[in-house]
C-alpha cells in the first residue's frame, strides 16, 4: 500500500517534484489520532517552556482553544462521541497545553511577499505563518521543510488530504506549506440585474448556453430602456485563464500544459466563445477608455450596480456583499455541457513552518493539526467562520459545516466531489509564473478578443510561458 501510494504522488507531483516526497502512510499502517500528534520535543526543545508566534487570520482566543484541544487529544482526554464540534469550552479551559501560542494577525487569505520579507529582514518571523506568498519563501530560504517532521503524520494519509494542493506547494521534492484553506475561480452575479431585465437567476451548474442566453437578454432589455447603461458580464478577458476548462479533457491553468508545452484546444475554443461574445457588445472589453468614462465616469462599473455578471475568486465574497449584500449570488465558470460541474481551479494558501525556530518539530506538528485535524477544523468554524473558502480535507463532517451556516458561498459544497479533478492557481506557490500570466492577459487580451485567432499569437504565448 505504501509503494502505491508513493506511485499515485509522483505521477501527480508537477514535473520539478522527485521522490523525496514524504511518505504517506496507508490506511493499514496509520497510527492513532492521539499518536499522530503527540507533542514530543527535542532535546533543545526541552529545554525552555515553547512560545510559538503563529501569524494567521485567527484570533488569539482561537488559537488558544486549538492548542488546549491539540494538548487534550494528544493526552487522550476527550471522551467518546466528543469532537470539535462539541467539546465544551469551558473544559478546554481546564486544560493546560505545554506551549504558548502568541496570535499575529494576517489577512483571510495570508501574510503577503512584502510582510513575509519585512519579518525576515527584521529577524523577526513567526515560528508559523499564513502564507499568500510561498514562492517568496521558496526564493529566500524562509520557509523550512517540513519532511522531516511530518513525512509519517497520519494527518496526511491520502484518506483524509488532496495530493494535489501538497504538490504544488512542493519543490525538488520538499513540501513548504501545509494546505490550510482554498478558494476557487467562480462567477460572480448581481440578482438584481437579472430581476430588473426579467431574465431568470441561473442555477450554480450554468453552462455557456444559458450563459449566453441570459447575455442577450439582459443586453436586449437596456438597449431598449431609458435607464442607464447596463452590462451582462464585466470583462470577458478575465475568464481566459479558466474557461479552456470546459472545452479541454486536460485542465490546467489557463489551458497551457508545461509538459507538452502548448495550449490545449479547449483554450482556443473558450478565446473564440469570448470572441464572439464581446463582439455582441455584451461586456466592456473592446470599449474605449472615453467609452467607459463616458459611461461610468470615475465609479467602478461593478459598483456602480451596472454590471450583471463578472469573474472572481470566491475569497473576495465579503468584500463584493459589502456593495450588495441582498443581491449577490454565485455560479460555476460555465461549462460547455448542460449540467456538468466544470473543475474547480483553486487558490491553495499554507500554513508555513519559519526556518528560524527554535521548535520545528513542534510548530510543524501543531500547524499540521489545525490544518488538517477534523476536530480542529470544527472547533475553528465553531470559533470563526469561513465564508468564500473551501476545505483542504476530505471529510464530509468538515464539508457540511464549512456551508451550512454560509450566507453567499453554500453552493460551493458542490465541489466536494470534484475537488480530485481540479487545477491550480499558481498565484501563491509560483508568483513569478502567475506574473507571466497576468502580462499575457495585459499584451494580448485585446488581440485575442478582437482579430483572428493565429497560431502566431499561441506560439508567442507560450514562448513567454516557458521563459518564466
Amino acid at each position: 500500500m505504501l509503494c502505491v501510494c508513493f506511485s499515485l504522488l509522483n505521477l501527480t507531483a508537477c514535473s520539478n517534484q522527485s521522490s523525496d516526497f514524504p511518505s504517506i502512510p496507508t490506511i493499514s499502517t496509520e497510527s492513532s489520532v492521539s499518536e499522530s500528534i503527540q507533542p514530543s520535543l527535542s532535546a533543545s526543545e526541552e529545554e525552555t517552556f515553547p512560545v510559538i508566534q503563529m501569524a494567521s487570520p485567527f484570533s488569539q482566543d482561537t488559537l488558544n482553544y486549538l492548542s488546549r484541544l491539540y494538548s487534550a487529544k494528544s493526552q487522550g482526554l476527550l471522551g467518546a462521541g466528543v469532537n470539535g464540534d462539541n467539546v465544551s469550552l469551558s473544559f478546554l479551559d481546564s486544560v493546560d497545553p505545554p506551549f504558548v501560542v502568541e496570535a499575529i494577525s494576517t489577512p483571510a487569505t495570508g501574510a503577503t511577499k512584502d510582510t513575509i520579507l519585512d519579518w525576515n529582514n527584521s529577524n523577526a518571523m513567526p515560528d508559523v505563518f499564513y502564507s499568500a506568498s510561498l514562492y517568496a519563501s521558496f526564493e529566500n530560504e524562509i520557509s523550512l521543510s517540513l519532511n522531516p517532521y511530518l513525512s509519517n503524520d497520519s494527518l496526511l494519509n491520502p484518506s483524509n488530504i488532496y495530493i494535489g494542493m501538497f504538490n504544488v506547494l512542493s519543490t525538488d521534492g520538499d513540501f513548504f506549506g501545509i494546505p490550510l484553506m482554498s478558494s476557487v475561480e467562480i462567477i460572480y452575479i448581481n440578482q438584481e440585474i437579472f430581476r430588473t431585465s426579467d431574465t431568470e437567476l441561473p442555477s450554480f451548474v450554468m453552462d455557456s448556453n444559458s450563459f449566453q442566453k441570459a447575455s442577450e437578454n439582459i443586453s436586449d432589455y437596456f438597449d431598449n430602456s431609458e435607464l442607464p447603461p447596463s452590462y451582462p458580464f464585466y470583462r470577458v478577458e478575465d475568464l481566459l485563464p479558466f474557461l479552456g476548462a470546459s472545452y479541454a479533457d486536460s485542465y490546467h491553468y489557463m489551458s497551457f500544459d508545461k509538459t507538452t508545452k502548448t495550449f490545449v484546444p479547449g483554450f482556443e475554443d473558450s478565446v473564440r466563445f469570448l470572441k464572439r461574445y464581446a463582439e455582441l457588445g455584451y461586456s466592456i472589453d473592446l470599449l474605449s477608455e472615453e467609452d467607459k468614462l463616458e459611461l461610468f465616469g470615475t465609479f467602478d462599473p461593478i459598483i456602480s450596480k451596472r454590471i450583471a455578471m463578472w469573474a472572481g475568486d470566491s475569497s473576495d465574497v465579503m468584500r463584493w456583499a459589502n456593495y450588495m449584500p441582498y443581491t449577490l449570488q454565485m455560479v460555476q465558470i460555465p461549462s460547455d455541457e448542460v449540467g456538468v460541474i466544470t473543475p474547480p481551479c483553486l487558490t491553495v494558501y499554507p500554513l508555513c513552518v519559519s526556518a528560524t525556530t527554535n521548535y520545528p518539530e513542534l510548530a510543524s506538528k501543531f500547524a499540521a493539526f489545525i490544518a488538517l485535524d477534523e476536530d480542529a477544523i470544527l472547533l475553528r468554524l465553531r470559533l470563526e467562520g469561513s465564508e468564500g473558502f473551501l476545505p483542504t480535507v476530505k471529510s464530509n463532517r468538515v464539508w457540511t459545516r464549512y456551508f451550512e451556516n454560509a450566507t453567499y458561498s453554500s453552493p460551493l459544497l458542490y465541489y466536494k466531489e470534484y475537488m480530485n479533478h481540479a487545477y491550480f492557481s499558481p498565484k501563491v506557490s509560483d508568483q513569478k509564473l502567475y506574473g507571466q500570466f497576468l502580462y499575457l492577459l495585459r499584451t494580448y487580451s485585446q488581440d485575442l478578443l478582437s482579430e483572428e485567432l493565429s497560431n502566431d499569437i499561441l506560439k508567442e504565448m507560450a514562448d513567454v510561458l516557458l521563459s518564466a
